[in-house]
Parts: C-alpha cells; structure tokens; sequence
C-alpha cells in the first residue's frame, strides 16, 4: 500500500497531465466542429480562457520533465559506491523518518530522520495542505474502524476481534511518529506497529491515515475509549524525500544535487554512462 501510495504522489500530476491532454483533444474537436462566429464567441468565454491556460501550463511540465530527463541521463544515485533505495513521500510534516522505524528494513545510514526545517524559520514543506491535519473518531466509529481493520494486521484468537475497550499509544520517537498502539478489546490486547498503524485507522473506502506523526488525545470514561483525536503532520510514510519539501527547495534556488543530499544524507550522484 506504501508504494502506491508513493506512486500516487508523484503519479498527481501524471494524472493532471493526462487530463489536461484529454481537454485538449476534446477542445480540438470542439474547435474543428464550430463556426467561425461560434469559435470567437467560445474564445471570450472564461472558462475556455482558463482551459487555454491549463492547456499551456501542460504543455511548458511536459518541457521541463522532458529537459530534466534529457540533463540528467544515465545519473544514479549512489551510497558507498551502491545503489540507494529512494524511498520518498508527499509531505514530511517537518522531519523525515528512519526507515528501520517505519518499515522492516534494516537501519540505512542515507534513510535517517532530517529536519525540513528552512533556515530562516519554518519547514520547507509547510505549503502542503497535510503539513497539519486532524482527524477524530466518536467511540462507534472507533469501535467500526476497529473490527474492520485490525483482523488484516494481526492474528486474532476464535473469538475475533471482539468489543472495543481501550487503544493506547505505546511508544513514539523523538520526533513524535508513532511506534506501537495497543488495542484492547474483549478477547485480546493486541500491538500495531509502526506504518502498519495507519492501515489500523483506515477509513471505509480503504484511505489510510496520513501518518504516523501526531498528538495522541483520547478522550476515556474509567477504563473505556470514547473518543480519539490525532493532530498530526505530513502525508505518507516519512522516509526518504519529502516532494514538497524537495518543490520548495528548488523553487529557492537549490539544484537537484544540494536536494538529494540533503534528503539522502551522504549520497552522491554519479554518471554511469
């Protein structure tokens, strides 16, 4: 699900390309088929002006992804002389993560935590519109999101998973991503760990939490849930690049080699042909 979703973040604007080619295509068609009087008319209607627009501003990323390919062949990035695994994500929400926290990898000296904070104040993804979020569960909702989810993360006894009693973050990093939540319900107590913990709180149509970076706060009558808030920051898994961040920096001036060091700590881009 991680790397969809990665693929997702990149394939956005892949998807507004296609589109804004089919808008295109289609505006073509329209053009072939009007009068001359209808076509002048069509060209002082706002909105085929902004369909101009979009249309032009397609066309000058399909230049730029193009000229970018073309500048940067047959460059890899490189660790000790190896390949790297580029993990990357949308939006950091202020630091990267470790990968050995996240997923179940090894430690890897180039996926640890970085700071995305710009040096004169701020985080260089803050423009992202998940830079901060909430999201909030009633104790029904909870209870819903519960025995939907929790059988596809862990073994469950006959019983299955059972009432909803309690969920308890266990640990975090320093950071603030969470590391472990503990569901307990009447057959069981049972740990979620690391990325996992979003599939744990996904919703109806299978959207899993933005991250694992938030501010636990449940709200609890005795031993019993009622209630869940999580404010928390950035979308996807933490590891890696954060693409928002990486926008920002080159929007300030930094080229792709500063970007990628500073993301992939002690990386090198290299030509191998």
């Amino acid at each position: 699900r991680e790397q969809d979703e990665a693929g997702d973040a990149v394939g956005t604007p892949q998807r507004r390309l296609y589109r804004h080619e089919r808008s295109k295509a289609r505006a073509d068609e329209q053009r072939r088929t009007l009068e001359p009087g209808a076509a002048h008319a069509l060209g002082n209607d706002p909105r085929f002006a902004r369909r101009q627009a979009a249309d032009r501003t397609a066309e000058d990323l399909v230049r730029e992804l193009v000229r970018a390919v073309r500048e940067t062949r047959g460059e890899v990035l490189l660790y000790n002389g190896y390949l790297i695994d580029a993990f990357y994500h949308s939006t950091c929400g202020g630091h990267t993560a470790r990968v050995e926290e996240t997923f179940d990898f090894p430690p890897a000296p180039y996926l640890v935590s970085v700071s995305d904070a710009r040096p004169d104040g701020g985080y260089w993804c803050q423009e992202s519109r998940y830079f901060r979020w909430t999201a909030s569960w009633t104790a029904e909702e909870l209870e819903s999101t519960v025995r939907r989810n929790l059988p596809s993360l862990v073994p469950l006894p006959a019983g299955g998973v059972g009432s909803l009693l309690d969920i308890v973050e266990e640990s975090s990093t320093s950071e603030g991503r969470a590391l472990a939540v503990r569901v307990s319900t009447t057959t069981g107590r049972y740990v979620v760990g690391e990325d996992a913990i979003r599939r744990l709180f996904a919703d109806s149509t299978g959207r899993i939490l933005y991250s694992t970076q938030f501010l636990f706060r449940a709200d609890r009558v005795g031993a019993r849930i009622e209630g869940l808030t999580l404010v928390g920051g950035g979308w996807g898994h933490g590891v890696g690049m954060c693409q928002v961040g990486a926008m920002a920096r080159a929007r300030a001036g930094w080229d792709y080699r500063r970007i990628l060091s500073a993301y992939y700590p002690g990386t090198e881009v290299r030509g191998l042909y």
